[in-house]
C-alpha cells in the first residue's frame, strides 16, 4: 500500500479602494509526500496570485492578474533503474491576464481578454477569449463565446525514461519523454440561451464545438545504439500528432417548488471525433467511440428543520459500444447510480455529513480500461477557523 501524507496553507489579503476598485493577493503552499511500493515522490508547490479590479469610463470593468507557480519535485524509483530523468526537477510557470467587460448598452455586454503564460514545459502560450451576452428581455439571455486554451505538458510526459520490454532482450523498446512535446491546443466555440420562465423555474441550453490540435500520441522514433549497454534502442516518444473535434449540447432545468427545495435536471450529448496523423500507438482514435454519447442527472437539495440538509444525485449514462472497446472484454453497459448526503450545520464552525456514493450497485465500471468504482459510505467533519 502507498503511504500518502501532506498539507497546505492558504493566505489571502484583500483591499477595497475608495473609488470602487479592489485588490486581492493570495499565497498558497502545498507539500505532498507519496511513498509507493514502486517509487518515492515529494512535491512542493508555491503559488502566488495578484488580482486587481477597477472601473473605467464608458461602463467598463477591468480585471488584471499576475501569477507565479513553482513546483519542486524529488522522485526516486524503487523497482526499475530509472523512471524519470533527471530524478529532481524545478519547474516554474509565470502568467498574467487582462479582462475588460464593456457594457455597450444595458442589455448588451462584451467581454474581451487574454492570458499570457510562460512555462518550463512548452514555453510561451497565449490564450485569448471573447464573450458576448444579450438580454432582449429581462428574463432571457443569449450568449456566445470563442476561446483558445492549452494544456501544458506534465513532468512525466517530458522526463519519462523507462524500458517497456525485457531488459535482457535486444533490441529494447524504451518509452522516452522529451522537450519536443508541446502543449495540446483547443479552440472552443460556445452558444447558449437562458430563460427564467418564472421566479422558480430556469432553463439553460448550450451548444459547443471544440476543435483540438496537437493531442498526445505515442510514436516510434529512429532507433539508436545505447553506448552504455551496446543494445539497440527503439524509442517510443510523446508527439503532438493527433487532432480531434467534439460536438455537443447541454440542457439544464432548475425548479424550486418551495423555498427549501431545489431540483436540477441535466442532459448532455457528446459526439467525439479523433483524427490521428501518426502511428497512434496509444490508440487515441478508440477514445472517440469509448465516450458515452448521452448522460442524464437529477439532483435534489432539501433544507430540513434543525439545520439538517438532504441532498441526492441520480445519474445515468448510456453504454459504450463493444466495437469501441479499448481493451478486450471491456464492454461498458449503461448504468444508473445514486449518491446521497445528509448534513447537519448545527454548530457555528463545524459541519457534519454522512455521505453514500454509488449506492445502487456494489461496483460498476464507467470507462473502458478504467478503475472499477466501488460503493462507499463515509462520515465527513469540516471545520472553519
Amino acid at each position: 500500500m502507498a503511504d500518502v501524507a501532506g498539507g497546505n496553507v492558504l493566505a489571502r489579503w484583500t483591499h477595497a479602494f475608495a473609488k470602487g476598485g479592489n485588490l486581492q493577493i493570495r499565497a498558497y503552499y502545498d507539500a505532498t509526500h507519496r511513498d509507493d511500493p514502486s517509487f518515492l515522490d515529494n512535491l512542493d508547490t508555491v503559488d502566488l496570485d495578484l488580482q486587481y479590479r477597477f472601473q473605467l469610463p464608458l461602463k467598463q470593468e477591468v480585471l488584471l492578474g499576475l501569477n507565479f507557480r513553482s513546483m519542486a519535485d524529488r522522485f526516486q524509483s524503487k523497482v526499475i533503474p530509472a523512471l524519470l530523468k533527471p530524478p529532481d526537477s524545478q519547474d516554474n510557470v509565470f502568467s498574467g491576464f487582462i479582462q475588460d467587460q464593456i457594457t455597450v448598452v444595458d442589455s448588451l455586454k462584451l467581454t474581451l481578454g487574454t492570458k499570457l503564460e510562460h512555462n518550463d514545459f512548452s514555453g510561451f502560450e497565449i490564450q485569448p477569449t471573447a464573450r458576448i451576452a444579450w438580454s432582449p428581455l429581462p428574463e432571457q439571455t443569449l450568449w456566445g463565446a470563442v476561446s483558445r486554451a492549452v494544456r501544458i505538458p506534465t513532468r512525466f510526459e517530458r522526463d519519462v525514461d523507462v524500458d517497456v520490454t525485457d531488459p535482457a532482450q535486444n533490441p529494447l523498446l524504451r518509452f522516452l519523454g522529451g522537450r519536443g512535446f508541446g502543449s495540446e491546443k483547443l479552440l472552443a466555440y460556445e452558444l447558449g440561451w437562458r430563460w427564467q420562465i418564472e421566479k422558480r423555474l430556469f432553463i439553460d441550453l448550450a451548444a459547443y464545438l471544440n476543435v483540438y490540435h496537437g493531442l498526445l500520441s505515442l510514436e516510434y522514433d529512429p532507433s539508436f545504439v545505447d553506448p552504455a549497454s551496446g543494445k539497440t534502442i527503439i524509442p517510443i516518444v510523446n508527439k503532438n500528432l493527433t487532432d480531434g473535434v467534439a460536438r455537443g449540447g447541454e440542457a439544464s432545468v432548475t425548479f424550486t417548488p418551495v423555498r427549501s427545495w431545489r431540483v436540477v435536471a441535466n442532459y448532455a450529448y457528446l459526439l467525439l471525433t479523433i483524427d490521428p496523423k501518426g502511428q497512434d500507438l496509444n490508440g487515441g482514435r478508440l477514445f472517440a467511440g469509448a465516450t458515452p454519447r448521452n448522460q442524464f442527472s437529477l439532483q435534489s437539495f432539501v433544507d430540513l428543520p434543525a439545520r439538517f440538509q438532504l441532498d441526492a444525485l441520480f445519474r445515468y449514462s448510456t453504454s459504450v459500444p463493444p466495437a469501441a472497446q479499448i481493451l478486450p472484454s471491456q464492454d461498458i453497459a449503461a448504468f444508473g447510480e445514486l449518491d446521497v448526503r445528509v448534513a447537519w450545520q448545527g454548530l457555528q464552525r463545524f459541519d457534519f455529513s454522512l455521505v453514500g456514493r454509488n449506492l445502487l450497485h456494489d461496483h460498476h465500471q464507467e470507462l473502458p480500461g478504467g478503475a472499477r468504482i466501488e460503493r462507499a459510505v463515509y462520515l465527513k467533519i469540516a471545520g472553519r477557523f
